[in-house]
């Protein structure tokens, strides 16, 4: 989990370094955080404790890969300067897409 949650977060903070470098160059950076997405990940872990608790937060929790499809299509069918900052889904966890 320390190795997935440091990889998550040293993305997020090369994109908004990214996102901050070229925007005088007109370039986008999007970000895209979706929580549980329906995927074969919910059952990866050999950990019959955590394979549970994963299982019952995605029963709770699941976005549906189409939604998470939409989310990032959005930033690249919008006009520049027309964008939100984040853009979330209603289903929880929220998906954000940072521009």
């Amino acid at each position: 989990m320390v190795r997935y949650s440091g990889t998550k977060f040293a993305v997020k903070a090369i994109s908004e370094g990214l996102r901050v470098e070229v925007a005088k160059d007109n370039i986008r950076v999007t970000t895209l955080y979706p929580g549980a997405v329906e995927s074969e990940l919910k059952y990866g872990s050999s950990d019959p404790e955590a394979s549970e608790n994963i299982q019952a937060f995605y029963k709770a929790y699941e976005i549906p890969a189409s939604s998470v499809a939409r989310a990032i299509a959005m930033p690249l069918r919008t006009r520049r300067g027309s964008y939100q900052r984040d853009y979330a889904t209603p289903y929880p966890p929220r998906i954000l897409v940072g521009l």
